[in-house]
């Protein structure tokens, strides 16, 4: 198995336009053996994105490129690598959310698999969000050890399809002074960290601009070297920290609840909380860098109740809860030593709860997802154990399509049908299932879903499902018989119907059951 490389697309915006703003951004699963890979990234419009690959991508056939950066190097079978990026839920309900948002749970969720580090997951985050935000011409950006020449374009330089106007001819006066003002006042902070300016006038200028504008991360990591150098100046003669330096990590989480209130979706004020916490975990005792944890817990949760499916929030609470569990809670009963405590139960009924309050929590499926996994392998439990905690969330996910047009809970039964498919089952929470076992679910899964279909026959999602499960059946009986092409077809046809947009996707389909033998390699 041949090692693969991670990398972070980048196109200009719409029309071929240098929309720095709404610049489009991907993964590419690169094969560094064969120079292709699988570019994975969302097209289409707010409201209707859906998350594509392109298999077999040359990076070097696009001549409007504009940025392609290596991430890390990853030893994960390239269709398993594929298939987590794949698989991301897309987020059609939440105005705003785009390709750039699509990109971060993509880095989540190959975090949540194993497959990368959180620290090249922030690193990968700060490319892109440079790429976004500082964009200049291309020769600054492209790192020509990657590629040094194009050819034909295959990738539409529209890929948002949303066209936006100039904004620039439309500023007043006024408008363009306040900016040439900003612009000067963010030359002088960066003056002053050239020259290593660690001062409190210099912390106060950054805390200024933050709350003018908490997007630009040069800033937080200035202010981050203006606190690192006061926590030295803070350490007693013999390395110890002060009360001080436990007063600037509180003040400095408290200044922080504004610009989380205004931006709860800002990369750059989570990550810098999320720093000031591990500061707190580095630097002071165990007891109190614990209370600041519990109470951090406490207030992911209440802006979880407010916007429950907020991903940073999420990704937040996953960090939070490592981070408890890894320091001690008190000393243990029986041994007098300092015990860690796990929280994966507690955290898995947090799931179940907020799920009932919104069956549409795609981050709450996804964590749960990853959680039973994590239950099932503390317990140590057998592949009896595992079989029946497959059954329960079986019948739960039967419960909850009762909305049958809610897309997360069909994400999330894919998931759970990933038992049955013999190249995806080792990461599952069933791996060891017999191939009888395999069969007797997607018959026992398809008979229920075309119980739905009696009374929803207008919902593409049920139609995409009878189609997927049939090919798996198919593919373990490496045969596909008269009857279920048959099925397939006719389920097809009302895809094609009910879903226009994505016509070239099921064209494809349809023309592959031609021969049934591809279309089972193919799916």
């Amino acid at each position: 198995m041949n090692n693969l490389n991670i990398q972070l697309l980048g196109w200009p915006g719409s029309k071929g336009k240098d929309d720095k703003l709404h610049r489009h951004v991907a993964l590419l699963v690169f094969n560094p053996v064969d120079e292709r890979g699988d570019l994975v990234h969302v097209r289409g419009t707010p409201g209707t994105f859906e998350a594509v690959c392109l298999e077999g991508y040359d990076p070097l056939t696009s001549n409007n490129l504009l940025y392609r950066k290596h991430i890390c190097q990853v030893s994960k079978p390239q269709k398993e690598v594929r298939n987590i990026c794949l698989y991301t839920p897309v987020n059609n309900r939440e105005n705003g959310w785009n390709c750039q948002n699509f990109v971060g749970d993509m880095l989540n969720r190959l975090v949540d698999h194993g497959v990368i580090t959180t620290a090249d997951k922030d690193a990968a985050i700060d490319h892109m969000t440079d790429f976004i935000l500082q964009g200049v011409d291309q020769d600054s950006y492209v790192d020509r050890k990657l590629f040094d020449k194009v050819a034909a374009n295959n990738i539409p330089a529209n890929l948002h399809g949303v066209l936006r106007q100039s904004a620039a001819n439309q500023r007043t006066e006024a408008q363009r002074l306040a900016e040439l003002t900003a612009i000067t006042e963010y030359q002088a902070l960066d003056t002053l960290k050239a020259k290593s300016e660690f001062s409190k006038e210099a912390f106060d200028k950054t805390s200024e601009l933050l709350l003018k504008n908490a997007e630009y991360y040069t800033v937080w990591n200035y202010r981050r070297m203006i606190l690192q150098s006061m926590f030295s100046e803070d350490s007693t003669q013999e390395g110890q920290p002060t009360d001080h330096t436990q007063q600037l990590i509180q003040q400095d989480l408290g200044f922080l609840v504004p610009l989380l209130q205004k931006n709860p979706k800002c990369y750059w004020i989570w990550n810098h909380r999320l720093w000031l916490l591990q500061q707190a975990t580095e630097r002071l005792s165990s007891a109190v860098s614990r209370k600041f944890w519990e109470t951090e817990l406490g207030l992911v949760g209440k802006m979880l109740n407010k916007d429950g499916r907020n991903f940073h929030g999420w990704g937040y609470r996953r960090a939070v809860i490592d981070a408890l569990e890894n320091i001690p809670d008190g000393p243990s009963e029986s041994t007098g030593k300092e015990a860690l405590k796990s929280m994966t139960q507690d955290e898995l009924d947090y799931t179940m709860k907020m799920i009932g309050t919104n069956l549409s929590n795609f981050s709450a499926w996804h964590n749960r997802s990853r959680l039973i996994l994590k239950v099932l392998d503390e317990s140590a439990a057998d592949d009896e154990k595992r079989k029946k905690t497959l059954d329960n969330e079986l019948s739960l996910i039967h419960r909850a399509l009762i909305d049958p047009y809610d897309q997360s809970i069909w994400f999330y039964h894919q998931y759970l049908m990933c038992v049955c498919d013999i190249e995806l089952s080792s990461q599952t929470m069933a791996p060891n299932l017999t191939t009888k076992d395999r069969l007797q679910y997607l018959e026992q899964e398809i008979e229920a879903i075309e119980d739905i279909l009696e009374d929803t026959n207008d919902c593409k999602w049920v139609y995409q499902a009878l189609i997927t499960y049939t090919l798996l059946a198919a593919k373990i009986n490496k045969h596909v018989d008269d009857v279920q092409q048959q099925r397939i077809s006719t389920w097809l046809s009302e895809v094609m119907r009910l879903d226009p947009l994505r016509k070239g996707r099921w064209d494809d389909l349809k023309e592959s059951l031609a021969t049934p033998d591809a279309l089972i390699s193919k799916h």
